[in-house]
């Protein structure tokens, strides 16, 4: 049995889904950990003799899971929001499914590394440290943009006085709300400044909390995404990308993608930083410059696709099933 852990409206998930019926895989155990409670019948034992755990919808008799009959596991997100009830102190009303939830997880999280083809859930969050990443992506020889995080508001002065351009972006959540909350939650773009103008807006602040970074001048980027036995790379056409933006997520369908070859040095150096990662799988994103080599920014874990395989009509979902597949 493959089980796809997904909320209900991802349609990364769905993609892959789609890909693995279409492959013939009809043992496919789609879910939703938000609504396992009122979906599933959960199953767990402990004795001398041993653990056992079991998962059944309630829907399909033919879908149950245990530690026993489950080949591969692809953790897209086991989360709709990150301001999840699911995450927060229970209240009276979710107790019980908050309990489900957690019971599901922890049961699936359990299961070997070697189930997991495309990362393990306990490595992907412990993976996006963004310090890490930038230490481990000089250790291979990629070229990264310099870079100044501080709280600091001379420290930043002096780093932006040495930039022609300053790229100011999010350390770890690309996004912002007044109240604390989702309703009101807008996403953080990257954008390039001046130093004129940081400079004064720093001489106005007595501390701040700023990550900085040299700003890079291209018209391309490239998302490359790495799995164990693929890689495909993405060159994305950003010169149309309006005013200071540098942040191409927000127009993604405007702008050209085409899929690209790359050098199999370069490939060897992204898997170098997966493995000392310690990860299966990475989406990288650099920057494509008119001359020299790429710049790193960064390694998603576990990012989106869906919109580059319908730009490019490049089979992503298959790839992603095959490599599923492969693992039983």
């Amino acid at each position: 049995m493959i089980v796809v852990v997904a909320t209900e409206d991802d349609l990364t998930a769905q993609a892959v889904v789609a890909a693995l019926a279409k492959l013939g895989r009809k043992d496919v155990f789609c879910l939703d950990l938000e609504t396992a409670f009122e979906n599933v019948s959960v199953h767990f034992s402990a004795d001398a003799t041993g653990i056992r755990w079991s998962i059944q919808s309630k829907s399909d008799a033919s879908l149950r899971i245990d530690q026993q009959n489950i080949s591969a596991v692809y953790w897209r997100r086991p989360l709709k929001l990150l301001g999840s009830p699911f995450l927060g102190i229970p209240t009276s009303g979710n107790l019980d499914a908050l309990e489900t939830f957690w019971s599901v997880r922890w049961m699936l999280e359990t299961l070997p590394r070697m189930l997991f083809p495309l990362n393990h859930p306990l490595i992907l969050s412990r993976s996006e440290n963004k310090h890490r990443q930038l230490a481990l992506a000089l250790e291979v020889g990629f070229t990264i943009p310099d870079t100044c995080h501080s709280n600091d508001a001379a420290t930043l002065q002096e780093f932006v006085a040495r930039q022609t351009s300053v790229a100011l972006k999010a350390m770890r959540m690309p996004a912002v709300s007044s109240a604390g909350g989702v309703e009101d939650a807008r996403h953080i773009a990257c954008k390039s400044f001046s130093p004129e103008f940081l400079a004064a807006r720093l001489q106005a602040v007595e501390k701040t909390q700023l990550y900085c970074q040299q700003a890079i001048q291209r018209s391309k980027d490239l998302r490359i995404m790495v799995f164990p036995h693929q890689v495909i790379a993405v060159e994305i056409d950003t010169s149309k990308l309006a005013d200071n933006k540098l942040d191409w997520r927000e127009h993604s369908l405007e702008l050209t993608h085409r899929i690209v070859p790359i050098a199999p040095a370069f490939e060897q150096q992204l898997r170098q930083f997966l493995t000392l990662m310690d990860i299966t799988a990475g989406y990288f994103d650099f920057a494509a410059p008119d001359e020299g080599p790429p710049v790193f920014f960064e390694c998603n874990t576990n990012a989106g696709w869906v919109w580059i395989e319908h730009l490019t009509g490049y089979p992503i979902a298959e790839t992603i099933a095959r490599e599923l597949m492969l693992q039983g």
